[in-house]
């Protein structure tokens, strides 16, 4: 069996670069690139090193990210496609260019079993398919971390020939969905969306080789943490609102950008004990998970799209060894419910009172708690582990199938 991996990665110094010289609302998505090194990773660890990848760098396009083009190139033995970086033609030079690979990567293995893995749902890929469907025996698996009609879901901002067009995207990439042959969800709920189609759970990863045993250092005052998108639809401004409402020597970290970025500025100059980070590297996010003593994940649960969500952030949160605060989404899975404590009235009150039990409770108990929380995920919900389940199913499927 020859595996290729086509997903989105860029090394976290060319992030930084890129990120610079990029406007706020179109920052590179760490998440997005962690979530795609890691099944990766994960199948080099469980098949060898023979695994073939190609990746497409996520810049944001021109004139956004002041970069108008990427050229085909390897860096520290990462395969990049080329394209052009303005809207339309880079998505069909993305397209093009992937075409031109796999046609050479299917020669070269002609006579091998082989399986093209999609580590996100992306319309060029999902075009790239058309002709080995018609002239190859190439299985083709995708992961669904998000599905397309809640992918422009978040914000109103964009063009308004941006704002035109994403119904088309949405149509093209669910008729185009129907090219692949198996799926990996991240929650129970993405099999209603893609009905008749064979599938995998995976609700997210942990890097398993960051494990580490040292106790971290808490902050004094005590502080809540949330690292992320900054939008409104996502809690935010609940989260604001109910903090100001608390009394006691607290602190709120807040990290990312989004649609509540001015607000959160407008929000710390009122209230000291409020603390806004911006978009900071990854790395130093992690340390302040680490510092913090509570991280929260505000995000309301009666949004129809939380259904087919299981925040990577969770998943990022657990592996810190910080007890987490959460509303009780749908999509999170029954043997997570006891790893998280659970915000059940998600309104401003509901908010206050919840944050507040937590921070009243010894520092021993939260730290026993959110280190249970990271034994589980890094013994059970690690990329080695999650892979490893998803090649059994794929020999499997693909075995019967053939």
């Amino acid at each position: 069996m020859k595996i290729l991996v086509v997903g989105i990665f860029l090394e976290s110094g060319l992030i930084e670069k890129y990120n610079q010289i990029s406007d706020e609302n179109a920052k590179i998505s760490v998440a997005a690139v962690k979530y795609s090194k890691m099944i990766k990773a994960g199948f080099e660890e469980n098949l060898g090193p023979d695994i073939d990848h190609v990746f497409l760098a996520p810049i944001g396009m021109y004139p956004r990210c002041k970069t108008l083009r990427w050229n085909r190139r390897n860096i520290d033995g990462i395969q990049y496609l080329k394209f052009i970086n303005i809207f339309f033609l880079k998505q069909l030079t993305i397209a093009f260019d992937l075409v031109l690979m796999m046609i050479n990567w299917n020669r070269e293995n002609k006579n091998q079993k082989k399986i093209v893995v999609f580590t996100s749902i992306y319309l060029p890929f999902l075009f790239a398919i058309i002709p080995f469907k018609i002239f190859s025996n190439i299985k083709f698996v995708s992961f669904v971390p998000d599905l397309p009609a809640h992918s422009f879901s978040y914000t109103t901002d964009g063009s308004f020939l941006k704002r035109k067009l994403i119904p088309a995207y949405i149509y093209l990439a669910n008729k185009l969905n129907a090219l692949v042959d198996y799926y990996v969800f991240i929650t129970k709920y993405m099999s209603d969306i893609y009905p008749n189609k064979p599938f995998t759970i995976i609700e997210g990863f942990v890097d398993v080789k960051k494990k580490t045993v040292e106790l971290p250092h808490k902050s004094f005052p005590k502080a809540v943490l949330y690292s992320g998108s900054l939008f409104e639809k996502f809690g935010i401004k609940n989260l604001l609102t109910a903090f100001t409402q608390i009394e006691g020597d607290y602190e709120l970290w807040l990290f990312g950008g989004g649609d509540m970025t001015a607000d959160i500025i407008d929000y710390a100059t009122k209230d000291k004990r409020i603390k806004y980070f911006g978009n900071r590297p990854n790395t130093e996010i992690l340390n302040y998970q680490k510092k913090a003593t509570l991280l929260i994940n505000p995000r309301f649960s009666h949004e129809e799209f939380t259904k087919y969500s299981f925040p990577s952030k969770l998943m990022e949160y657990l592996s810190s060894g910080t007890a987490i605060l959460t509303t009780r989404l749908l999509g999170i899975p029954d043997d997570y419910q006891d790893k998280f404590y659970f915000i059940e009235d998600e309104s401003v009150s509901g908010f206050k009172q919840s944050i507040e039990n937590c921070l009243k409770k010894n520092t021993d108990e939260l730290e026993t708690f959110g280190n249970n929380g990271k034994n589980f995920v890094m013994n059970n919900k690690n990329y080695i582990s999650q892979i490893k389940k998803l090649i059994i199913d794929l020999k499997d499927f693909f075995k019967i199938n053939d």
